[in-house]
């Protein structure tokens, strides 16, 4: 398979001038990701006519990568001995994620990847491997620089709202910034309902939410609004629980039971049933969830109320709720630090979250009756039986006319790109990018 792409490389790349120019950004020193790089570099290294240079300025291309996989303990292929011994099989945990771009900041592919969780000896080859097959297509595509924009904008944009898309946007306003530095675009991960709050009083020029405004609350802000989707994301149940090494299985009915008080200790009977072979102890759950008004909390509690008629009846769906059982924590950060402070604790938060903060997380049954982890895989399934059950869209509040045709230009400039090259961006913090209809839609609609 490599000898292929080599020979078909090596054609692509001679019709290429003088060969590409490749840099490798410095990938963070840890296990995994030091892997990926040393792979990278020997595949690059094979391929005739590629030049690895030491500078990003003078490269076609740039690979960035980040991220950390890591053992999470073992399990014993007898179930009676409890020991870790020779015959143990490691369980891993954790993520790596790299992004192709041009040297002109455009980016032209990335992609996440998560390790199986019973070996991970293929994530650095087969991830190197695809960078390599991406810089063939691009080179095929011959991208070029992107237009830059008028230099006449040099007003600041500031936005607050959502934390569930909030390292994607810090991403993308940092991208955008350095190729239109004449446009400077703010942002604040606050919660939804803050973020809101902020474009009601006009404290802010733009807000985000993940629960989408209803005609009344559109009316309760100043200005006219449109609502824009930029991405989709999912939410996990994260968990911290010593001693379990196994991944956990969740129903419907066990998350809405959980959070609603009816299932208290970890080896009830209803989730011992569906984790046959973990020894769960009989510890009492510390139930986590929201204290802030969240599109988080909408997503979850909404996806609890499709699937549990008991929590439909009496809890319901919202940005805030009036939670049975639990103790709080402001924003996606705050839960994931609480589940990881917290010893036998669950908390909801958004995939990256829970990828970046080392937490474990399980796979819930879907419609189809099949049980699905969070990867990039299953998010971007959308529906049918691989996808995973608990995802949804974020948005933009952006007002339809700004206080100044600076402003009105750098918004629509920044949303065009968004749509657009932000969009090959969200691979590599797990997002699924929008559909290509609904991504179009809004391309249409910015005209």
């Amino acid at each position: 398979m490599f000898l292929r792409l080599t020979l078909v490389l090596g054609l692509a790349f001679t019709a290429f001038a003088a060969g590409p120019r490749v840099y490798l950004e410095p990938f963070p020193q840890k296990s995994g990701a030091a892997e990926l790089q040393r792979e990278l570099v020997s595949l690059l290294g094979k391929e005739h006519g590629v030049t690895v240079v030491k500078d990003a300025a003078g490269a076609d291309f740039i690979v960035s990568g980040s991220g950390e996989t890591y053992v999470r303990g073992y399990i014993g292929t007898n179930p009676r001995v409890v020991r870790v011994n020779s015959d143990s099989q490691p369980v891993y945990g954790g993520f790596l994620s790299v992004e192709l771009k041009t040297q002109s900041q455009d980016t032209v592919w990335s992609y996440l990847a998560t390790p199986s969780r019973i070996g991970s000896h293929d994530i650095n080859r087969n991830l190197a491997g695809q960078v390599i097959r991406q810089l063939l297509v691009a080179m095929q595509a011959k991208q070029g620089v992107r237009p830059a924009v008028s230099q006449q904008a040099a007003e600041v944009l500031t936005g607050s709202g959502a934390t569930f898309p909030g390292p994607l946007y810090e991403k993308w306003f940092a991208t955008f910034l350095l190729k239109s530095p004449e446009i400077p675009i703010t942002y604040r991960a606050v919660g939804s309902g803050a973020g809101i709050e902020a474009l009601k009083k006009r404290e802010v020029d733009f807000a985000a939410s993940d629960a989408p405004l209803t005609a009344d609350e559109m009316v309760a802000i100043p200005v006219k609004v449109r609502q824009i989707p930029t991405v989709i994301g999912g939410v996990v149940p994260a968990y911290h629980l010593e001693g379990v090494t196994g991944d956990l299985r969740f129903t419907p009915e066990i998350l809405a039971g959980i959070y609603l008080g009816k299932i208290q200790q970890w080896n009830d009977p209803a989730i011992r049933v569906v984790n046959k072979g973990v020894a769960l102890p009989a510890r009492r759950i510390a139930v986590i969830h929201r204290s802030d008004a969240s599109g988080t909390t909408y997503l979850f509690t909404g996806y609890l109320s499709q699937t549990s008629n008991d929590w439909k009846m009496s809890v319901g769906s919202g940005t805030a709720v009036k939670w049975p059982v639990g103790e709080g924590a402001a924003g996606n950060d705050g839960v994931a630090a609480a589940v990881a402070n917290t010893p036998d604790s669950l908390g909801y938060v958004e995939f990256i979250y829970a990828l970046r903060s080392r937490l474990t997380y399980g796979s819930i049954r879907n419609a189809a009756g099949r049980y699905v982890s969070p990867s990039l895989a299953s998010l971007t399934a959308y529906s049918g039986p691989a996808a995973y059950p608990i995802t949804g869209f974020t948005y933009l509040i952006v007002p339809e006319t700004f206080a100044s045709p600076e402003r009105n230009a750098a918004m629509k400039s920044f949303l065009r790109w968004m749509l657009t090259s932000g969009q090959k961006q969200c691979a590599s913090l797990g997002y699924a990018a929008l559909p290509e209809d609904i991504a179009k839609k809004e391309l249409e609609a910015l005209r």
